[in-house]
């Protein structure tokens, strides 16, 4: 009998034990419920406030038509591209004619941002625009986050982003540092 009792004390504390940690379990997943839903909340809350930060990139839609005038010849029906050309070349370029626009690729189905290839320079780079009223919270990570990003081509397929920022300033000070420092010449 001695015995029995002994294992009903110990059956008794280790399903005390289990309900114990069951509990603790329990509330640190109602825990992580609430925290998870405080921060889809304040990501829906990041994507509004960057949504507010308009350019003219998101009040002039004007990619895709440009994108379709790449191929032709005549500039007088290339005005969408060269209105985007001259855009870039105030934005972000510095006025620097020496870079050639030579491809316009939509991000996402939901065209969230554009991505405009530039030679120069014996470079190959890109220059991608968030499209802010496309953004949500489903999109901004592959947007990187609503910046401006400076993207280089490494080699045949690889491509660094080497400058993110929400401000076209800080992208158009980088690109001329960067052409000034490298004077088309391979980095160390």
């Amino acid at each position: 009998m001695a015995y029995w009792g002994y294992m009903e004390d110990e059956e008794t504390k280790a399903i005390k034990n289990i309900e114990y940690v069951k509990g603790l379990y329990d509330a640190q997943k109602e825990k992580v419920k609430n925290e998870k839903y405080i921060e889809n909340l304040l990501l829906k809350d990041y994507v509004l406030t960057i949504r507010q930060n308009v350019t003219r990139y998101d009040l002039i839609d004007l990619f895709r038509d440009a994108q379709k005038e790449l191929k032709e010849k005549q500039k007088s029906k290339r005005k969408n591209l060269e209105t985007l050309k001259n855009f870039m070349l105030d934005d972000f370029l510095n006025h620097d004619n020496n870079f050639k626009l030579t491809d316009i690729m939509a991000c996402g189905y939901e065209d969230y941002a554009w991505t405009i290839t530039f030679e120069g320079y014996d470079k190959t780079f890109r220059i991608e625009i968030p499209m802010k009223k496309k953004l949500t919270p489903d999109n901004i990570r592959y947007a990187n986050n609503g910046m401006f990003s400076f993207v280089v081509k490494d080699g045949n397929s690889s491509w660094s982003v080497l400058k993110s920022s929400y401000k076209m300033k800080d992208i158009a000070d980088y690109i001329k540092n960067y052409f000034a420092w490298t004077d088309g010449e391979e980095e160390f």
